[in-house]
Order: C-alpha cells, then structure tokens, then sequence
C-alpha cells in the first residue's frame, strides 16, 4: 500500500530513529515491486540510510538490495551524473564530499568526475573543482587542455565556450579581461572561413584570447552574454550602461536580459530601481509585460515582499493576462511560505 513519496516519509523517519534495518527492508521491498525508478532507490541510501557513510558502503548495501534483478545496473557514478545536472549546490557538495571522505578511495567513471568539475565552475566553487582534476590525475585518467586541444584541430568555439569563459572571469573579478574578450568578439565581425590551418598557440597566454573566430558570434549575443555575466558578478553599473548600447542598436535584446538586471537589482538590495526600470520598460512596450513581471514578481517574493508581489499579479492580469500564471502563483506561495505568511498563503492558494 505504500507509494515511493510515503516510503520517502517512513525511510526518512526510521532512520532519524535509528531503525536502520527496517529502513533497509521497506527499500529491498520497493526494489522487489519494480514501481521506483533506480536513481529513486539509490538516493535513499545515500541521503537517508547512509547519509555519513564512504561511498563503499553504498556500494556493498546497494549491491545486497539488488540481489539477482540484473535490471538494477546504477551505480554512484550515474548519480553523481544525475545530481550535477539536477542537483543545488549544497547536493553537488554532499557528492564531493563524499568522494574524498575516505581520502579518495573510491573511483568513478571519467565522463562523472568530468561532469563534477564542470558543475562546481559552474557554481563558483573552482578550489573544489581543481580537487577533482587532481584526483583524476592520481587516478591515472587523462585531463585534457580542452580549449587548447580544440584550437590546434581547427574547431570552431560557438558562443556557448565564449559566453561560458566571459562569466568565469567576471566571476572571479577578472574584468578587464572579460572586457578584452567582449570586445575582440566584437571585432570578429567579418565571416571568413575556418579550419583551412591550425593555429600555433603561443604558451603563457589565454587560448581564448588566440582564437580565430571571425563570424562565429553575432554582435547582439556577444552582447547579451557579457550583459548576464556582469549581472551575475553584480556589475550592475557596468550593466546597465551596457543594455543601453544594446537598446540603441537596431536588434532588440532577448527577454531574459531584462530578467538578468531585474534579478541582480533585487539581489542586491536596490528594490525601487528595479520597479522603476520594469515601469519604464512597460511604458516603452518593447518586451511582453507578462514576461518581465514575473522575474519582478520573484525579486519581490525574494526579498519578503509578497504583498507587493500579489498586487502586482492583480494589476497585469486584469490589464494583459498571464501566459505563464501558473508558473507566478507557484512564486508567490513560495515567497508567502518562506517569510511567514501562511494564512495569506492559504487565502491565496484558495483563490
């Protein structure tokens, strides 16, 4: 009679009281019943029945559940996989942890340890990924310089790498060089072809800076890319000056550029420019209100604003309507929860 959502509830509960072996019997019965998927089963052991244990532990327990179902083939270094691409940060520094718990004994497949390393840059954390590219040198595996490998073949680097490395610098306060490698896309404007020689890399200087690109990205994406990586580094001067050269170009900027500043405004504490700058933004009617409100409407709910927030919502959707109303009730209740409003959060939901 138990589904995995209530199995998740008594799991949790035994082993708060140390019931560790029932735990482990109503987890072999739902591996038995073949109704949970097995990343479900595998995070229980890990988040639940041995949630301070190495990784060889799970291993040798997870092996024991699965028995002789041979459909049972994950393994830790599928979920490292799964929680890298799904997981928040404080999840992806629960794996890394547990990883070097027991000094690094345990060994995970190469395309895992790749996967972690790039999802801690990806969260700022480039000391814990430097650790997973040292570990996977004592493992003997192979790390490659993979923007200088990519140049000498002659690949063309799209904006996803360029976009990518100006967020890296300017997370890391390296502005002057994120500012550089804007304006050298820039200057690549011309389209010419690629790959008819390999470029000879000078060493002691940034691959990224030595590429032939010419054509590869659009002035506005150059743009944009660098306009988000300053928002996320909190620049919002420099951002703001920015979007007004994007603004008087003959291209429009993308929605989410506008959602980009909205957010860091709130983040950083400067709620009434942002109300002001989206009123300006309504008023000019160059981008769908219905879009833009709704990262207002998140920034509000953030900062324990959930009134305002509401009055808001009211406001567009008895004048434009919402396309995605769902997805702003969601943010509301949320926002009603997190900061104590649980009676508003009830009226709201009853609505």
């Amino acid at each position: 009679m138990l589904n995995p959502a209530t199995s998740l509830i008594i799991i949790d509960y035994l082993t708060q009281i140390n019931k560790l072996s029932r735990a482990n019997t109503l987890i072999s019965h739902l591996n038995s019943s073949g109704t949970v998927s097995q990343p479900f089963l595998y995070s229980l052991l890990f988040t639940f029945l041995l949630k301070d244990s190495p990784i060889n532990h799970i291993e040798s327990l997870w092996a024991d559940i699965c028995g002789s179902v041979k459909r049972l083939n994950f393994s830790f270094s599928d979920y490292v996989i799964l929680v890298c691409k799904f997981g928040e940060l404080s999840e992806v520094k629960d794996v890394y942890n547990r990883i070097f718990m027991d000094g690094g004994s345990c060994c995970l497949e190469r395309q895992s340890y790749v996967a972690l390393s790039a999802t801690l840059c990806s969260l700022n954390e480039g000391f814990l990924a430097k650790n997973v590219v040292n570990e996977m040198y004592d493992k003997g595996m192979v790390a490659d310089l993979a923007l200088r490998k990519l140049v000498k073949n002659g690949f063309v680097v799209d904006i996803c790498v360029y976009g990518s490395w100006i967020d890296g610098l300017c997370k890391s306060g390296k502005y002057r060089e994120a500012d550089k490698l804007f304006r050298k896309l820039l200057k690549w404007g011309s389209v010419k072809k690629f790959g008819e020689e390999k470029k000879v890399l000078k060493e002691g200087r940034r691959a990224i800076f030595q590429l032939n690109c010419e054509g590869v990205v659009p002035e506005l994406m150059a743009y944009e890319c660098y306009f988000r990586a300053l928002c996320n580094a909190m620049k919002l001067d420099d951002a703001e000056v920015l979007l007004k050269k994007m603004m008087s170009g003959r291209a429009l900027p993308e929605t989410c550029v506008y959602g980009s500043f909205i957010k860091a405004l709130f983040r950083s504490g400067r709620d009434e420019d942002a109300m002001k700058f989206f009123k300006v933004q309504r008023k000019k009617g160059l981008v769908r209100v219905d879009e833009i409100v709704t990262y207002v409407i998140m920034g509000l709910c953030e900062n324990g604003k959930s009134d305002d927030a509401l009055r808001l919502f009211d406001e567009i959707l008895t004048v434009n309507g919402f396309v995605n109303g769902s997805n702003v009730c969601n943010i509301i209740l949320d926002g009603y929860w997190k900061h104590n409003g649980v009676s508003k959060a009830e009226l709201f939901f009853e609505r």
